[in-house]
């Protein structure tokens, strides 16, 4: 069905753009496989401080603990939030090739197997203290959270390249070479940085409350890094 495979990539040595073709009619048979991954996930823990706090349903909300009748009207509670901040994302990217050249491909590429490997991995990971505010609004069994911070501290950077093709010939000898197709000698290794980084969140919540300790609720969460 798919008679060209074709991987675009820019030739250092050519220094010009151009192919790897995987599969190729009278040329190559082959099939190429590329699987990414993403995860991220953080933890914080917050100082909390009630800043301020109101209701339409009574004169003075604070006089009676933010406790006032969600019936009688809107209710809102503004607290103050203060801590520290940790962050983790990995990321990675692998490519692999099988190539079974045919007799009449140029030699002394005919009739040799080629296995292709490129692999990057990434991981990113914050430290650092955060201020932020979260207000809530209710009436009845429905409420409005709106919750906003900002973290200021350091990411720590490590990226992880690797790559090689191993080569069976017609004759049988086996070959492995160092560096894929972007994973070359020039690029491979292990690297390491630390940068300023600064992570604004903003989240979004309506919930309905089931009774006095259960909530149901929907929303959106904005994370910029």
């Amino acid at each position: 069905m798919f008679p060209v495979i074709a991987r675009p990539f820019f030739s250092v040595n050519r220094n010009a753009e151009t192919v790897q073709l995987t599969a190729f009619p009278g040329l190559s048979t082959g099939n190429a496989n590329v699987n990414n991954s993403s995860n991220l996930y953080g933890l914080e823990a917050n100082l909390r401080c009630n800043l301020c706090c109101g209701s339409t349903g009574c004169k003075d909300c604070c006089d009676c603990g933010c406790g006032c009748d969600r019936d009688r009207g809107w209710t809102y509670r503004v607290d103050g939030l203060a801590g520290v901040r940790y962050l983790n994302l990995r990321e990675d990217l692998t490519i692999t090739e099988n190539v079974q050249n045919s007799p009449t491909a140029p030699p002394p590429q005919n009739s040799a197997r080629a296995f292709v490997f490129d692999q990057f991995a990434t991981r990113n990971q914050f430290y650092g203290g955060q201020i932020g505010l979260d207000t809530e609004f209710s009436r009845g069994p429905w409420s409005l959270n709106v919750r906003g911070k900002v973290a200021i501290g350091e990411t720590h950077q490590d990226l992880n390249i690797n790559g090689f093709q191993n080569v069976t010939f017609a004759n049988g000898t086996n070959q492995t070479f160092v560096g894929g197709l972007l994973a070359e000698r020039t690029n491979i290794g292990s690297f390491h940085r630390d940068r300023f980084s600064v992570v604004p969140e903003v989240d979004l919540n309506v919930s309905y409350h089931l009774n006095d300790h259960v909530r149901v609720f929907a929303g959106y969460d904005f994370l910029y890094w």
